[in-house]
């Protein structure tokens, strides 16, 4: 990531109109961040406009995989605000289940309060883990390439059309979209992935050379308050906006959610 992404996207930053300096941290699970320190009085919004248009100029110098997640980007302080967190305290929810609730139902909310510039959680999402068991991929000519081949085609949602769509029949009173095939959500849907078609008409699926099961999208971040595991997000504050105002808005948004997602 620092050979091909950050170095890359900071040279082309380079010119930048109040720019004093910038700083990047680049992280094992592949995450980058380039902060950009400008200027006291800098406007924040010209600023912004500037280095999306320097980054247009790196984004065809990035890998494939950068370009189609794209590059986010962001105008708040350097410093936390607030720290929110998430606590199960009959311990009926673990990290995993904090951490993607905060992104399914809160993140969102939050990040609309005025004055929120940005938002960091300590930890991610829910996802379906494949743990692929390199002997068995050996066993049955596989490579990891066929498993995500396979992944791609088969994990799509397919639109087939249309009942009832124009030109319509006369008296046609029902126009519906019909879905051949959906997202797979459960385990056993993985399961059944189809990876390999043999010559007697027997088939390969993914149960046979991988472990799929729920979990999260990274195990780096452990989080925990007072030895009990806890989901939490920090905020930064937005250019321009009041600290004190922004950290009462937030409190005000959490006390009206508490009703909803925490217990009595």
């Amino acid at each position: 990531m620092q050979d091909t992404v950050t170095q890359v996207v900071e040279q082309k930053l380079n010119g930048i109109d109040n720019l004093i300096y910038m700083s990047s941290a680049s992280d094992s699970a592949g995450a980058v961040a380039i902060n950009l320190t400008f200027k006291a009085g800098t406007d924040p919004n010209i600023a912004q406009v500037q280095v999306q248009n320097k980054l247009q100029l790196a984004v065809p110098l990035l890998p494939q995989i950068v370009q189609r997640q794209g590059i986010q980007v962001v105008k708040s302080t350097r410093n936390f605000l607030l720290i929110v967190g998430l606590v199960s305290e009959d311990g009926s929810m673990d990290r995993n289940a904090l951490n993607d609730y905060l992104v399914s139902n809160i993140q969102d909310i939050v990040s609309r309060v005025e004055g929120v510039g940005e938002l960091q959680l300590f930890g991610t999402q829910n996802a379906m883990r494949i743990w692929l068991n390199p002997a068995k991929l050996n066993n049955y000519h596989l490579t990891t390439n066929d498993v995500i081949a396979a992944l791609q085609a088969q994990n799509a949602q397919i639109s087939a059309g249309q009942f009832g769509g124009t030109p319509a029949a006369p008296g046609q009173q029902l126009n519906a979209t019909i879905t051949a095939r959906t997202l797979l959500q459960s385990v056993e849907q993985f399961d059944a992935i189809i990876l390999k078609t043999n010559s007697d008409g027997s088939t390969v699926r993914l149960k046979d050379v991988a472990e799929c099961k729920i979990g999260t999208e990274n195990y780096d971040i452990i989080a925990r308050y007072k030895g009990k595991p806890v989901g939490g997000m920090a905020i930064r504050l937005a250019a321009g906006a009041n600290a004190l105002d922004t950290a009462n808005r937030v409190k005000a948004k959490m006390e009206e959610l508490s009703g909803f997602f925490l217990p009595a």
